[in-house]
């Protein structure tokens, strides 16, 4: 029987799913089990050729609250437009179907919002292994920040790096991304969530900040984030262009920040290069690489960074880095 729920849910969780058959069941199995029942559970399946179609229909099958959407193979972007579009929640929760959330989440994000007066919910999380072998904790927010906080100040710790940000750390009111003049959607392009969160965070007058790890995010090393492309690459590029722009127009009083902000991902963007170059040492790759490098040497703000960032930074400006690379263990 599929009787599907008839009732508005309070909360629209929406899954992109492509070829993750091995861990969607932990996922989804995360958020069933969740206290607060008034969910609905969107899955949208961007043609996976694996079985998390099949996975995906069995679930929406047994359980009312879930509906299995499938679409041609478009990308992350696509797919959580999609279901954003679907979603009747008045809250919204986008989480990767590879990784899973602790008990408690929802009931504890949907009572801060409407205690705190906020329109998001932000939360640490964790960092595990492929096996789901615990590795580190994430930058702890909490320390960071008061337990309410405002746009701009949410704003400033990310560009300092004292807040990480995942599209996945946060419940929010559906109003602030979709309503009758508005429908902020995620860019078809890779690293979307990085250009869409900033846009998200500075539509709330305040947010709700936790101190608690309930999200644990899987690393693959074949997972859509890992892979290292030229499309990816020159897609980093654009959004760190994109949020600068961002920065500039819309928070003047963080202009200074822009620049420690951009090195930390251009470091990012180098390990990228390197990585790709271990497989594919193009000349257009080579060309990036070299005007990446200028930019980390232009750039002096190496001070803020943490000292993993640090050492690479010197690394890099030293020539280094690709000699250190291939040493196991030292830079990931």
């Amino acid at each position: 029987m599929n009787n599907k729920l008839h009732t508005t849910p309070y909360l629209s969780v929406i899954l992109p799913v492509y070829n993750v058959e091995k861990y969607l069941r932990q996922a989804l199995d995360s958020i069933l089990c969740q206290a607060n029942s008034n969910i609905e559970i969107l899955i949208v399946d961007d043609g996976s050729t694996d079985l998390s179609g099949c996975i995906s229909d069995k679930y929406a099958n047994e359980y009312p609250n879930v509906h299995s959407f499938h679409i041609p193979n478009s990308g992350q972007a696509v797919a959580r437009n999609y279901g954003l579009e679907k979603a009747r929640g008045e809250y919204i929760y986008f989480m990767d179907p590879d990784d899973w959330v602790e008990y408690g989440l929802f009931e504890e994000a949907i009572n801060r919002i409407i205690i705190d007066n906020t329109e998001i919910f932000f939360m640490n999380f964790s960092f595990v292994a492929e096996d789901g072998r615990y590795i580190r904790k994430s930058n702890n927010i909490f320390n960071s920040c008061n337990g309410i906080i405002s746009a701009e100040q949410c704003i400033e710790e990310m560009l300092l790096g004292k807040v990480e940000g995942f599209v996945w750390q946060i419940v929010f009111k559906k109003s602030l991304a979709v309503s009758d003049k508005r429908f902020v959607d995620f860019r078809d392009m890779k690293y979307e969530d990085v250009v869409w969160l900033p846009e998200i965070i500075h539509s709330a007058k305040k947010i709700s900040i936790s101190n608690k790890y309930f999200y644990n995010y899987r690393q693959r090393n074949n997972s859509t984030v890992h892979s290292v492309t030229i499309n990816n690459i020159n897609d980093r590029k654009m959004s760190i262009c994109i949020v600068s722009k961002f920065i500039i127009r819309n928070y003047p009083n963080l202009v200074k920040l822009i620049k420690v902000w951009q090195l930390r991902s251009l470091i990012h963007l180098y390990s990228m290069i390197a990585k790709a170059n271990q497989s594919n040492n193009s000349d257009e790759l080579k060309t990036i690489q070299k005007s990446v490098k200028k930019q980390i040497c232009m750039n002096h703000n190496f001070f803020y960074l943490s000292s993993k960032n640090q050492l690479k930074y010197f690394l890099i400006v030293l020539g280094l880095f690709q000699t250190v690379k291939k040493i196991k263990g030292m830079i990931r």
